[in-house]
């Protein structure tokens, strides 16, 4: 943590100390620290496997008082047109890298950013502040995280064009699940199943997303969103099959203002997303990833993962308080199958997952820059891919409710 304040000091410290020979500098610091207290209810569902003769555990109460990961301090800097900023996370799991950008105003509402800032691609969240400021990630929410990026913007009175090159990390073979076989040029047969698979990963665009946004209502303000992404392992022995795979997606983000209530909503639909999208998958004890491709029967090569989601809130506000309700589901199929072709395929897979969750709170602004939350949240994880994952047909992985205030003042 040190050495983030270190660095911080002293690049506001050398932009100061430059600003006079270059221009006058406008500079700005902020924040806002959060705090989340109360109580955990777990249902471990099938995940403490099961012991002949007893009943195994299956539900687990917890006390919480946590700094959430999205605590922060941040610095800002503007030089004419260009504004520079960094940002950094601060919570009970430590410090992060939030933001690092610039950006420059072209004028005429074109803007071009560099740096590590959040992705364009469905860029919308709840209001759920317990379980981290979860925000319905992953029970809902697509979120795509922050990344490195080359961004322009367009702004129009009525509408808005962002598009943006995004970087993109390949996964390896291994964390697929996917096997590199030796084939015996005289018998056709598989002879070795190597441990770590001979593969070269290639990418040869970065990923490219592009957001649309409809402002020409104030009381229907709509964004629309897509993102396209394809990479390839090439197998470096002969023998070995190359294997390629696509992450796409396309989303809606909007709300709805009206006088009594406040109206925000998503919906998504993509594919493999499980490669790419942050914390797409929330669920405890999981021994796949949400979203992400399953292996062939023949165990070389992906079948493709089809998902889709949403979620919905109702926001109404009074003077000094604001009640908040939501939900969100997510599910995704897949052909999730180990390889038949060595004999050795005696897991079973479910074809389709899914998980939920809801929430209600109630805002209490006590000042202008600081107030509590009280709510109630409740997830479901749904069940596990592989049908026997914690036992003979136990695949259920549990649910948690979560009850309790969030603090948060912003400066």
């Amino acid at each position: 943590m040190k050495k983030i304040f270190v660095l911080a000091a002293a690049a506001v410290f050398v932009l100061g100390m430059t600003a006079p020979s270059w221009a006058v500098a406008e500079f700005a610091i902020g924040g806002s620290v959060r705090l989340d207290a109360g109580w955990q209810f777990s249902d471990l569902g099938d995940s403490q496997g099961f012991t002949a003769g007893r009943a195994n555990e299956d539900s687990q109460t917890q006390f919480f008082l946590v700094n959430p990961g999205n605590g922060r301090i941040n610095f800002k800097a503007t030089v004419g047109d260009v504004t520079g900023f960094m940002e950094f996370a601060m919570g009970s799991t430590g410090v992060s890298t939030r933001h690092i950008y610039a950006s420059w105003d072209m004028g005429g509402g074109s803007s071009l950013l560099f740096g590590h800032t959040w992705s364009v691609m469905a860029f919308g969240f709840t209001d759920m502040r317990l379980a981290d400021d979860l925000a319905s990630i992953g029970y809902g929410c697509l979120y795509f995280g922050r990344v490195p990026q080359l961004r322009y913007t367009y702004a129009a009175d009525t509408w808005n064009l962002k598009v943006a090159l995004e970087n993109f990390t390949v996964p390896s073979a291994s964390s697929l699940g996917i096997q590199d076989y030796e084939i015996d040029p005289l018998t056709g047969q598989v002879t070795t199943t190597i441990v770590t698979p001979n593969f070269v990963s290639e990418t040869y665009i970065p990923a490219l997303t592009a957001a649309v946004g409809i402002t020409a209502s104030e009381m229907f303000p709509v964004t629309v969103s897509g993102y396209y992404q394809q990479w390839d392992l090439k197998g470096i022995k002969p023998g070995t099959k190359d294997v390629g795979a696509s992450v796409y997606a396309a989303a809606i983000d909007g709300r709805v203002n009206l006088d009594f209530m406040k109206i925000v909503y998503e919906g998504w639909w993509g594919n493999n997303l499980g490669l790419r999208a942050n914390s797409f998958d929330g669920r405890p004890n999981a021994t796949t990833v949400f979203g992400a491709p399953g292996v062939t029967v023949a165990g070389n090569d992906l079948n493709d993962c089809r998902s889709w989601g949403g979620f919905i809130e109702l926001s109404f506000p009074f003077e000094t308080v604001a009640l908040n309700l939501g939900g969100g589901y997510q599910t995704a199929s897949v052909e999730q199958k180990p390889s038949a072709k060595l004999g050795t395929d005696t897991v079973r897979y479910e074809s389709d997952l899914s998980t939920y969750g809801f929430f209600i709170n109630v805002l209490y602004n006590l000042t202008d820059n600081f107030y509590i939350q009280p709510e109630i949240t409740y997830l479901d994880h749904g069940s596990d891919a592989n049908k026997d994952a914690f036992g003979t047909g136990k695949n259920d992985l549990g649910s948690d409710i979560y009850a309790g205030i969030h603090f948060q003042a912003d400066f």
